[in-house]
């Protein structure tokens, strides 16, 4: 066709696009809707803040701390804070927190879809995030991989040791120094057993599915002689046995009370058939039978509407360990064997951080009956343990350090009547976890206990301290892990009791920052903050049972953690 033609339709496609009439009454219309748009938001958030009820998760539990103009604006974001400053913009939006479980009910009961961190699986199975890309993702020990992550990491944090074999090879020579062997129990999570409950293409599977680095992982840490005791097949079996019943809780990441008791009961055969413990009589312990039902922690992170009853709780049965004097078992610092693990120990042993309220009724998974009483139960002998419900890389191998530590400073050695060591952490930790590399305090020269450092309570003893905040932990974002509660830490610098006396130039204290997937009024607490504090040694007992297995946020600088720790709660 002749181009000439083609002018004329150009010409006029380029008057009626390129230019566009609009009336005054039309753009003026349109002018104050876009305002009326943007100022809305905030006057609807200014006004309604105060009164509106907050996000809410499965039990009603508001999502966010109160939002405040003043603490936002009086402290400008920087670079490295600009993300944390921003989600808590988003997550203190009055509009968001309305919409935002309308949405995902809809999104969910509709569409079968989950959220950023939650996964709609099939016939009402809920999946964490972390463990599905655990499988979908790279190797985990491929070196590209390896680099990746150090590459990646967020600029404004310490880049994590993403090499699990070295970290754990460093404990396994620490210990084996003292004497004492280190088992190794890499837990699998509910999608490498479970994977057709998310995909129907796995109905048929013959085997567990894994990251591709995992065979590897276990090679490399047999060559260095390291003890691996790998659930996973016992877990497999037992899902195939079980009929109707599955190993794995359906809309919460851990494990059911049968499957775990069946870990425990092959974990003790595996312990006493390599010989490393002492002859001893036999302690009876007795097991009870107790029903317990809760929300999944899954559901929880879905942030669905309050009443949802889409993902109803589910009951599962318990048997909590009592010793011979028929009270409860509790751990014994003088046992042979030693457990540290991360919340699939803690679940069913910790009542309080797995407890959901709702419509005025408590639910929860019982108390008693975790992995280190099971354990303990088979083993007819006491156990030991530290457990942290996250972080399952590092946190329980840096709470061993400081605990040796800070004993040896009493003239005591953690370490004296230990001759296992059982390292548990999920599976999900190898591709993701920050594996630091934990160095464990050589065996001291026991010296003669000299009390409490000067100006510190002694046990048991609570003291009002103010001193100004030098450095602070962050902490996770509500609804975005699947723990509800969380600790964080601050640095206290020019401490001073409320009497006048000096307790210490520096301390760290830690407090809650997180209830019920709540941040607390303390989360706001900002560096170079005057507080004041009531606080407890972090060393007594009842704080460490009370406080001790709740995911704790600690401070970066790994010297910080060899201060005089403390419980801290805020003091008006």
């Amino acid at each position: 066709m002749d181009a000439r033609l083609n002018r004329p339709r150009e010409e006029q496609a380029d008057r009626e696009l390129g230019h566009t009439d609009v009336g005054t009454g039309l753009g003026g219309l349109l002018v104050g809707a876009f305002l009326l748009s943007i100022l809305s938001v905030g006057v609807v958030q200014h006004l309604g803040a105060p009164l509106a009820p907050e996000a809410r998760g499965v039990d009603g539990s508001s999502a966010t701390a109160p939002f405040r103009w003043a603490e936002l604006l009086g402290e400008l974001p920087t670079d490295c804070s600009l993300e944390s400053f921003e989600r808590r913009m988003e997550d203190a939006l009055v509009v968001g927190q309305w919409a935002l479980p309308k949405v995902q009910s809809l999104l969910t009961g509709v569409f079968g879809a989950g959220n950023e961190q939650a996964y709609a699986g099939r016939e009402g199975w809920l999946f964490h995030r972390a463990g599905v890309d655990y499988l979908t993702g790279p190797a985990f020990l491929d070196p590209a991989e390896l680099q990746r992550r150090r590459s990646d990491a967020d600029p404004c944090e310490s880049p994590p040791q993403p090499d699990p074999v070295s970290a754990i090879r460093r404990l396994h020579e620490d210990l084996g120094a003292r004497g004492i062997r280190l088992i190794v129990m890499p837990t699998p999570v509910k999608a490498v057993i479970r994977p057709d409950a998310f995909s129907g293409r796995y109905e048929e599977r013959a085997s567990a599915v894994q990251n591709a680095s995992f065979p590897a992982f276990l090679e490399r840490l047999e060559s260095a002689g390291v003890s691996v005791f790998d659930p996973t097949p016992l877990l497999l079996a037992a899902e195939r046995e079980s009929g109707d019943s599955s190993a794995y809780l359906a809309t919460d990441t851990h494990w059911r009370p049968q499957a775990m008791a069946a870990v425990a009961k092959a974990l003790a055969k595996e312990v006493e058939q390599r010989g490393d413990l002492s002859d001893r009589q036999a302690t009876r312990y007795t097991r009870g039978v107790l029903e317990v039902s809760n929300y999944g922690d899954l559901t929880a992170m879905l942030s669905l509407p309050p009443g949802q009853t889409r993902f109803p709780p589910e009951t599962v049965t318990i048997e909590p360990v009592l010793r011979p004097d028929g009270g409860s078992w509790r751990p014994e610092p003088e046992a042979e064997v030693l457990l540290l693990g991360d919340s699939f120990s803690n679940v069913y042993s910790n009542r309080e951080a797995f407890a959901t309220r709702v419509a005025g009724r408590d639910y929860h998974w019982g108390e008693g009956a975790g992995l280190a009483e099971q354990l303990s139960f088979f083993l007819k002998r006491p156990v030991d343990r530290i457990v942290q419900n996250a972080g399952g890389s590092h946190a329980t191998r840096r709470d061993l350090a400081q605990s040796i530590a800070r004993e040896r400073t009493r003239g005591r050695d953690r370490l004296e009547h230990v001759r296992v060591v059982i390292y548990q952490f999920a599976v999900r930790e190898l591709a993701a976890g920050d594996w630091q590399e934990v160095g464990l305090p050589p065996t001291p020269e026991v010296v003669a206990d000299t009390g409490p450092a000067p100006g510190l309570p002694e046990a048991g003893g609570e003291w009002v301290v103010r001193g100004t905040i030098a450095a602070r932990s962050s902490l996770p974002r509500p609804h975005t892990v699947p723990y509800k509660d969380c600790l964080f830490a601050v640095h206290l610098t020019e401490v001073r009791a409320r009497s006048g006396g000096t307790v210490g130039n520096e301390m760290v204290g830690y407090l809650w920052g997180m209830r019920d997937h709540v941040w607390t009024d303390a989360a706001g607490y900002r560096v170079g903050q005057q507080i004041t504090l009531r606080v407890r040694s972090w060393e007594d007992d009842e704080v460490q049972k009370e406080y001790g297995t709740y995911n704790r946020m600690e401070l970066d600088d790994p010297e910080l953690l060899m201060l005089s720790a403390f419980w801290a709660e805020p003091e008006e």
